[in-house]
């Protein structure tokens, strides 16, 4: 399924204009495909990039491990599982992974941008995303982090994108904190239940 050789340039011999995911084949027919904010510094682990530990798993991996949780695949708690068994059943599922900016949001330091700055860069990808969303072609789309507004706004008066939107504003990061909340607005209460899968752990 992985093949983290590659950075793959294209797909289906189409040219993608920019890489809004890495070192990954998608799944043929997407059932949902998620979009959220952006990859780390290459030195840190990428979505794909799975741990090999099953008893460790580290800060690194808590964006990796927020989405399982908050799609339904890993219980909340539970410490030991196998990366690759969960990103085999998300994928196999129908389910996939990209960011809507394709670079790091960081300063020269390796520092988070701020809010403000991190929308003015990634406004700026919204035209090479509708092409890579579009070439993966979707059956919906659901976008995670508040930062990705400025990009939803942007694209939900193209028809394509506005007619296969899962939620009609993104819903938030799959962190600590933010899986459920009391006032019901955390990842898990947001997302539609039938969009959520069966627990493997």
């Amino acid at each position: 399924m992985l093949n983290t050789g590659i950075f793959w340039k294209e797909m289906s011999g189409i040219k993608m204009a920019l890489q809004h995911f890495k070192n990954v084949i998608p799944p043929k027919s997407i059932k949902l495909l998620l979009v959220t904010e952006a990859p780390p510094l290459t030195k840190e682990n990428y979505f794909y990039n799975l741990s090999s530990n099953d008893h460790s798993h580290d800060s690194s991996r808590s964006f990796f491990r927020g989405i399982m949780q908050g799609m339904g695949l890993l219980s909340v708690g539970i410490s030991s599982y196998s990366e690759h068994k969960l990103l085999g059943a998300f994928m196999s599922k129908g389910y996939f992974v990209i960011d809507s900016c394709p670079v790091p949001l960081v300063d020269e330091q390796g520092k988070q941008l701020s809010s403000s700055k991190k929308k003015q860069i990634m406004a700026k990808y919204t035209d090479s995303l509708l092409e890579t969303i579009k070439q993966l072609n979707p059956e919906r789309i659901l976008f995670i982090c508040s930062t990705n507004e400025v990009v939803l706004n942007k694209l939900k008066s193209h028809s394509y994108i506005s007619e296969r939107l899962l939620t009609t504003r993104p819903i938030p990061y799959p962190g600590v904190g933010w899986l459920r909340r009391p006032d019901k607005k955390g990842f898990m209460d947001l997302l539609p239940s039938n969009y959520r899968l069966f627990p493997m752990y």
